[in-house]
């Protein structure tokens, strides 16, 4: 039988008949035939690629009988055990395929792909490294990566910060490790190190708009506006389609409040994709903030018209009915927002002010309530709690609020505010008290207590305190 098979081949090549035909043909005929590991290799990836793990396994072990501890099947065998979901048997047909294959670095790098499936990302990190051994250059990236990447599993962005510039410097055009390079500086928040990494490498490269666009990205965190525009400006030249650069330049206008230059670029986008529910959300947040509503709210209609589950365009609306003092409207549009995202704390307190502005304060206040329990550090949440039970005239549970919200945060919002709200109550010993603290330990944050409590001039206690600590 083996004779007729060999004595067909050829005229079975000419006619297309694969090694798989080959294959279930000898099944079929319980025969015997020789296939070369390539053969064995196609074969077995056809059933994995058909889910047919089974006769997968079947076929690697029979093209092990005829090249034993050949390393390529015996890794085909692990994956398919590691799908079967019997990661022993891969880990053992692994290490077998080490001790007859000990200067392999596909059986090391193998190990370390099946730990990673495993969730096990020390233990892949350390097949990796024995693989980088004994790879070929042209096989060394992709283990690089490999490695990176199980770092950034750890979440140690440093070491995998090391391992992307190793990439770089053996391939500076390897525009993935550039984008991952970027992700591990804003991870690692060392901004300063990644604009002078950036400038250096652009020195070096400046056509590379990736390296632009990270430089952008290290600025804007600095708030560094104006040089995150220009460069996200070179981006743009450099690659004119690509979309991420004109969001970054509109959000350095965005911050820098210039709404009309943002709406202008994000406009630029429509022209490089299919419109995204974000963009117009972020032109209508950029009309809001001009004060023209209307369009505001034509903008984010159509963000809505995208997306229905989209909650911050639900929101935009919510907060512009607000505005217009449409409040049903409003409460109907945040509510919207809410069931998309239930814990969503700024959701959350929007509906509460909108109820302070319908004076349902009750219903405010229990929202108040819930946002602490979901984020008992918030402080905006316990300074709008206290300073809602302050316009109650609430005073005592105002103090009391504040103090609790400052205990757990140390804001010197929440002090200042508290400070104010005693006097308020007419409780000026209190808040003479509490102003005495508050110079000695936030002197230079007493801006907040003038804005919180603009009478203090006409009290003649507080201004003894306020002027003798001057002197001091």
């Amino acid at each position: 039988m083996r004779e007729s098979f060999d004595d067909e081949e050829d005229e079975n090549e000419d006619l297309g008949f694969s090694a798989i035909n080959k294959y279930e043909q000898m099944l079929a005929e319980n025969g015997t035939a020789y296939f070369d590991v390539e053969e064995i290799v196609e074969i077995v990836e056809y059933y994995m690629e058909d889910d047919d793990l089974e006769a997968g396994l079947e076929a690697c072990e029979f093209g092990l009988n005829q090249h034993a501890n050949e390393a390529t099947l015996m890794i085909l065998k692990s994956e398919i055990y590691l799908d079967l979901d019997q990661s022993r048997k891969a880990l053992e047909t692994l290490q077998k395929a080490v001790s007859f294959n000990p200067c392999n670095s596909e059986v090391f790098t193998a190990i370390g792909s099946m730990y990673s499936r495993l969730k096990s990302p020390k233990e892949a990190i350390y097949y990796y490294e024995k693989a980088l051994v004994y790879v070929t250059e042209e096989e060394k990236e992709e283990v690089l990566f490999d490695i990176a990447f199980e770092y950034q599993n750890l979440r140690q962005f440093d070491a995998s910060l090391k391992y992307f510039i190793k990439i770089i410097e053996e391939n500076p055009n390897n525009e993935t490790a550039m984008f991952e390079i970027g992700l591990c500086y804003s991870e690692l928040e060392r901004d300063e190190e990644a604009i002078k990494f950036f400038n250096e490498y652009l020195d070096l490269h400046p056509y590379s708009y990736i390296g632009w666009f990270n430089l952008a990205n290290s600025y804007m965190k600095k708030e560094m506006f104006d040089e995150a525009i220009f460069a996200f400006d070179y981006s743009i030249i450099i690659n004119e389609f690509f979309p991420a650069a004109y969001y970054g330049k509109a959000n350095g206008f965005i911050q820098k409040k210039e709404y009309e230059k943002a709406i202008l670029v994000l406009n630029e986008t429509f022209g490089l994709e299919q419109p995204h529910t974000f963009v117009y959300c972020s032109i209508g947040e950029c009309y809001e903030k001009m004060e023209q509503y209307d369009k505001a709210l034509t903008y984010y209609e159509k963000s809505i018209e995208l997306d229905k589950n989209y909650p911050d365009a639900w929101v935009g609306m919510a907060v512009v009915y607000k505005i217009k003092e449409q409040f049903e409207k409003s409460l109907k549009h945040i509510n919207k927002a809410i069931k998309l995202d239930a814990t969503n704390i700024d959701y959350l307190s929007v509906k509460a002010e909108i109820y302070e502005d319908l004076k349902e304060y009750d219903k405010a206040i229990a929202i108040y309530e819930s946002i602490i329990k979901i984020e008992p550090s918030d402080v905006d949440t316990w300074f709008n709690y206290g300073a809602l039970l302050g316009d109650m005239e609430e005073f005592d549970a105002a103090i009391d609020i504040l103090e609790k919200g400052f205990e757990l945060t140390q804001s010197t919002e929440l002090f200042f505010k508290m400070t104010a709200v005693s006097f308020d109550a007419k409780n000026d010993l209190l808040g003479l008290s509490l102003l005495k603290k508050g110079l000695n330990k936030f002197g230079k944050d007493i801006t907040k207590f003038y804005e919180y409590y603009p009478n203090y001039t006409d009290n003649a206690a507080i201004m003894e305190l306020i002027n003798k600590n001057k002197d001091l």
